[in-house]
């Protein structure tokens, strides 16, 4: 809410004249000759012309002065240009002023990152080339609050033994103080991209360590994928073809799974967000050219194999071995599809091959 200035041009020449007669039988009653050639109203004429030009200038800022307190709002380096119009810098400062600078709830830091890093970085001569480039291109940031999500170490926490304590139950943990951004760039597809991200963290933590609160801790990581593997039976109808069917597969399961494209909205894999086999049988259902879907029957002895955090049991992905019908993610994790098996079957093939 702006405070609102005082007019203090709000009397007139004729105001100014009709007090002053009005005080003459008070101030001095021998005065009667009131008339315009009388030397005492000249006088009065006088001061009330003289009077109203003062409270005019008194009522108006000098330009001077305003360049003085954008000064003060802009920083000490602050110059007015010659080509700057008084009014545009106005605007300009208010606009600045408008701005998120401070890093305070989840939805600063996400801000902060997803709206002013690109214009922060923008400089040639400040940041190296690689961090304008697509692989370090920040598409999604998720903030989580008093969370750590940075690899642990035995000093991180003094005084407790670490050994035998798994990382995501360290992750879990309430954490007082801290807040971690996950940013998300495209999955880098070399090594050297990989390095680029990790600096790209690094330089990213810098520009919100400025921005924090002093008694906050800030953490910026990328993304905790989970593999999956899927397995599954197409049975095709008649006249579909085998190879595009399986390419359609694979690029629909890439797609639905994808961070930053995936999901059901098309705009990426929710943080956290676990995975239904019955979503993906009906990913799978809606191709063009399939019949149906069906679990994979598995050759041989109820084997299990085991992928990281994922567990595949017959072709139905199994997450701890609990339910087959469903990956379980932590709020911090996305999906990685490791590895799409498809066993596709031709309309006028026998169920059993």
């Amino acid at each position: 809410m702006t405070l609102p200035l005082p007019n203090l041009d709000d009397r007139t020449y004729q105001d100014l004249m009709e007090e002053a007669r009005r005080l003459i039988p008070i101030e001095y009653p021998e005065w009667t000759d009131h008339n315009p050639s009388d030397a005492g109203i000249t006088i009065l004429e006088l001061m009330a012309w003289l009077t109203e030009m003062v409270i005019y200038r008194v009522n108006r800022i000098p330009d001077e002065n305003i360049e003085v307190f954008l000064k003060l709002l802009n920083g000490k380096d602050w110059e007015k240009t010659s080509d700057l119009d008084l009014d545009m810098a106005i605007q300009q400062t208010i606009i600045d002023l408008r701005k998120r600078y401070r890093a305070v709830t989840p939805e600063d830091y996400e801000t902060l990152i997803l709206k002013d890093w690109s214009e922060m970085i923008a400089p040639l001569d400040k940041y190296p080339e690689y961090l304008r480039s697509p692989s370090c291109k920040i598409a999604r940031v998720k903030c989580f609050s008093q969370q750590n999500l940075e690899d642990f170490e035995g000093e991180n926490f003094e005084g407790e033994n670490f050994e035998g304590r798994n990382s995501s139950e360290l992750k879990e943990r309430l954490a007082v103080g801290h807040m971690s951004v996950v940013i998300v760039p495209p999955k880098p597809q070399t090594s050297v991209e990989e390095q680029q991200q990790e600096q790209l963290c690094r330089y990213i933590w810098n520009y919100l360590d400025e921005r924090r609160l002093l008694t906050t801790t800030h953490h910026v990581t990328l993304p905790e994928y989970v593999d999956v593997q899927i397995s599954a039976q197409l049975r095709l109808k008649e006249g579909a073809n085998s190879e595009e069917v399986r390419t359609s597969a694979q690029k629909a399961m890439d797609n639905f799974f994808d961070p930053l494209t995936g999901g059901d909205k098309g705009q990426g894999w929710d943080f956290g967000r676990d995975v239904y086999l019955s979503e993906v049988y009906q990913v799978l259902d809606r191709l063009p050219g399939v019949d149906y879907v069906n679990a994979k029957k598995n050759e041989g002895n109820n084997s299990a194999e085991q992928a990281g955090d994922t567990v595949i049991y017959n072709g139905v992905v199994l997450q701890n071995q609990v339910n087959i019908n469903t990956v379980k993610l932590k709020d911090y994790q996305l999906v990685n599809l490791r590895k799409l098996e498809l066993q596709i079957q031709e309309s006028w093939e026998e169920d059993e091959r």
